[in-house]
């Protein structure tokens, strides 16, 4: 099976997920664990889903898409051969399989891929509902249902002055005048002047297509109910055929108006001399409503055919012809034919007029024709020609007039190219998009700045040059694909920026001499990013490359060589991170990891094998700064970060190539805290304590006095084993990863805070009231976080803190233990009244009729 980005394809799509997730939901085995990943990942499918139905994704983001759907189909084809043999089985077979073939690594390998593929998915619905493309396409369509109901009547005339002044390259006053009826339209559906005026060439060519396929004209009451009964096709006359002939032109295929058009080429607009000696035409005055009502519109395509019997041809007939067409409502001057001696042109007082009658057999007109009518200004409609044939009248002389030569004036400056329309080559290009990237990166905006890091590196890509002290050069690739992976980790899409950083890689060898300030700084980012995925095997390999590196650049006793040292032995000696992977090297002869492929294994072992030889070195070595103590991981505090350094990106990096690599920006996330994400992992996937805690601690339940017990946060009179099968229920239909930790459930949170995505940690604690048959749980603070937050009215990361505030969480789970109690409250109302009216009926009294017993 292919599945594509068409609309069949991710029906399908669906479909598997829905049932995979009905499947692991009903499973009675261990694939009931699962659930809550797989209904994670059916819930995004099912919003994507909407939109592609709608056709309402542009066409640049279908590879994104396409990208997206590639490892969910694997997934979930995977999962749902499994599952379907396994529900065909019987109770005493499932016992055995899951006996026999259960396998914790494989369940959490599909929990990984699973996550994986809704992290990548909730990136793309994240990126996709807050493109302004997407919101501008949305909106021009709601634009398109008022003009066709006549809502908008003082919005057409506008319209039609954009398009033929993009048709017919006039004065751009007038549609500057008109843009501003658009500007006004665009505010009442949500769009800001400002996304406007970026997008004003796509508004305009979207607007050019909707007139040239009549969608903007106004619909009829008749057609209306027309369109509303064409459910009922019984009540149609029989000879519906011949009374309502369709055109040709209906049956073509055409755009719906949601759908992205191809941007047309700039259009140049010259210069139009006026004569002082011509006489000025006067504006024409704006059509009233009852005119537009009653006279045929500009809006819809029209041609006129001309009989072969009124064509002239001679040229000058046809240069008259030509002028006439062009501009309707001036008088047209003709030159005078060569045999005449006077040297003045003659002028046609009316254009030309034939008649509008076509024969039967006339063929339909070029679709140059309909185009060129459909973009008729609404000011010249009065001056259209008459339809009834009429003799040409005959030409007038008038004195030639000699026009001054006038110098040009400089043409118009013209609007940087939007988004994906990067059509031409030029610097200022790359320096406006430079500018962009820097004003939506000091924002902290790194969707948009990712956007333009794109358009940046994809100019770059295709020859795009600056010149500086006529030097033409161009930014560094390798540190534009790595500003896209920062952004994208910032955001949350850590799948893109896993891939973007070992683009940003330089080669395929990691040995130490090999490596520069790049690489460095690239495997960091990688390491870190893989350690927000669950994969520390492969944060291991990353950070492993990382040290290797900043030995052989910086040497052994350096702070940033000890800083890189401590975290990846923090890894191993909490998770066994380099330890695993080295085994996997040495006893099973298999690579553990999926970064670095084009790497061969055997240099990735040998890799291994010196880093872990060279941090018994270093773990000899006196540290000049008291950091993390290794033999006390929890004496670490809580708020202990990287070194802070400097997060914002000059324009000099996004125009000019790299002079020193040592100035490479961004070498390491100042935001990341290693020892929480750590700690943070070996929670949620080790055993508690070293001990293995597979359910719930009934028996060892902590209590409370009586004086604390107004601490807690929920108390309820129902049995702890209720209480805690409701938390947990409800846990699972939110989504929300989970974890039995003795008498407590640790929870594993995405969190988005300051325009930074990160993981946290949340207990809630179960306590018994002493002395009481009642029982309560207290929702704990903030234990860890991936990543600090700058404050909320701070513009840089020099102050970072963890909010260890968690009322919204503590509100949620509230939220579900009343629901509960709310719902066995109902049910027991509910079955003491099913109870009573059992027992009133047994209390009936009886009645003897002769021998037989009846029950009144």
């Amino acid at each position: 099976m292919s599945f594509g980005i068409s609309v069949g394809d991710i029906i399908k799509v669906c479909d598997i997920a829905t049932t995979v997730y009905k499947n692991c939901r009903d499973c009675p085995g261990e694939y009931k664990a699962l659930t809550t990943e797989a209904r994670q990942l059916t819930n995004v499918l099912r919003d994507i889903a909407d939109k592609v139905e709608e056709d309402k994704i542009p066409a640049s983001k279908m590879p994104q898409l396409l990208d997206s759907y590639g490892g969910c189909v694997e997934v979930l084809q995977e999962l749902d051969g499994i599952l379907n043999h396994y529900n065909k089985l019987d109770t005493k077979s499932k016992r055995a399989w899951d006996r026999l073939t259960w396998d914790s690594e494989k369940s959490r390998t599909l929990r990984g891929k699973l996550t994986a593929s809704v992290v990548m998915l909730n990136g793309f619905w994240t990126s996709l509902i807050h493109d302004n493309q997407v919101l501008i396409i949305e909106a021009l369509g709601r634009l398109e249902r008022d003009y066709t109901g006549g809502h908008r009547e003082e919005s057409l005339a506008s319209v039609e002055k954009i398009v033929s002044c993009a048709a017919e390259d006039e004065d751009e006053d007038d549609e500057d005048a008109a843009w501003a009826q658009i500007i006004r339209d665009l505010e009442d559906v949500g769009i800001s002047p400002q996304d406007a005026l970026e997008y004003r060439d796509f508004i305009i060519d979207w607007f050019v297509r909707a007139v040239n396929e009549g969608r903007l004209m106004e619909r009829s009451v008749e057609h209306a109910q027309a369109q509303g009964t064409t459910g009922s096709l019984g009540t149609f006359p029989q000879d519906l055929e011949v009374a309502l002939t369709v055109p040709k032109a209906a049956s073509v295929e055409r755009m719906p108006s949601w759908e992205t058009p191809s941007f047309p080429p700039v259009i140049k607009r010259g210069p139009v001399p006026i004569s002082p000696s011509l006489p000025s035409v006067p504006q024409q005055r704006e059509p009233s409503r009852y005119s537009i009502e009653h006279q045929e519109t500009s809006l819809s395509p029209r041609s006129t055919s001309r009989p072969a019997s009124h064509r002239s041809t001679s040229p000058a007939a046809q240069a008259n012809r030509s002028s006439a067409e062009a501009s309707p409502a001036l008088p047209v001057i003709s030159p005078v034919p060569s045999g005449t001696q006077s040297s003045t042109p003659s002028i046609n007082q009316q254009p030309i007029s034939l008649p509008a009658i076509t024969p039967p057999s006339q063929p339909p007109p070029p679709p140059g024709m309909e185009y060129y009518t459909a973009l008729r200004p609404v000011g010249s409609m009065s001056n259209l020609p008459s339809l009834a044939a009429v003799e040409p009248q005959p030409s007038i002389t008038v004195q030639q007039v000699q026009i001054p030569p006038v110098s040009a004036p400089s043409p118009p400056m013209q609007s940087p190219p939007a988004y994906d329309q990067l059509l031409t080559s030029s610097d200022g290009n790359l320096i406006w998009t430079a500018q962009r990237i820097v004003a939506a990166w000091n924002s902290r905006d790194f969707n948009a700045a990712e956007k333009h890091l794109e358009n940046q590196l994809a100019a770059v890509e295709r020859g795009e040059t600056i010149t500086i002290l006529n030097n033409a050069g161009q930014p560094d690739r390798r540190l534009l694909r790595h500003l896209i992976g920062v952004c994208a980790s910032y955001s949350g899409n850590f799948l893109k920026a896993k891939r973007v950083f070992e683009s940003a890689f330089n080669g395929i060898y990691l040995s130490g001499t090999n490596i520069d300030e790049g690489d460095i700084a690239a495997a960091r980012w990688l390491g870190d990013t893989c350690l927000h995925l669950n994969e520390p095997q492969n944060t291991a390999l990353a950070w492993a490359v990382a040290l290797e590196g900043s030995i052989e650049r910086y040497g052994i006793a350096r702070d940033v060589t000890r800083r890189v040292f401590e975290e990846l032995h923090m890894l191993d000696s909490r998770i066994q991170g380099l330890q695993m992977l080295a085994t996997s090297f040495s006893h099973f002869n298999t690579d553990s990891t999926d970064i670095f492929m084009n790497t061969h294994t055997i240099e990735k072992s040998r890799l291994v094998n010196s880093v872990r030889d060279r941090m018994k070195q270093i773990a000899l070595i006196p540290s000049a700064s008291p950091t993390y103590t290794v033999a006390n991981p929890y004496s670490a505090n809580s708020k202990y970060y990287r070194p802070k350094t400097e997060w914002k990106v000059a324009e000099g990096f996004l125009v000019q190539p790299l002079i020193s690599l040592s100035s490479w920006p961004l070498q390491y996330d100042p935001t990341f805290s290693p020892f929480d994400a750590i700690n943070l992992y070996k929670d949620m996937t080790a055993p508690f304590k070293e001990y293995q805690w597979t359910k719930f601690a009934y028996d060892g339940l902590p209590t409370v006095g009586l004086i604390h017990a107004k601490d807690l946060h929920y108390v309820t009179k129902r049995n702890i084993r209720w209480l805690v099968q409701t938390v947990e229920t409800g846990l699972k239909e939110m989504g929300i990863e989970y974890r039995v930790q003795g008498a407590q459930i640790l929870c594993r949170l995405n969190q988005r805070r300051s325009q930074l995505a990160f993981f946290e940690s949340i207990g809630i604690n179960f306590r018994k009231l002493q002395f009481r048959s009642m029982w309560g749980l207290k929702v704990t603070k903030v234990l860890k976080a991936t990543r600090g937050t700058p404050p909320t009215n701070g513009n840089t990361f020099v102050s970072l803190e963890i909010q260890r505030d968690t009322e919204g969480f503590r509100d949620i789970v509230k939220g579900i233990c009343e629901r509960a109690e709310d719902e066995e409250r109902i049910n027991g109302l509910h079955a003491r009244a099913d109870i009573g009216s059992k027992a009133t009926e047994a209390a009936s009294p009886q009645f003897r009729h002769g021998d037989k017993v009846s029950y009144g």
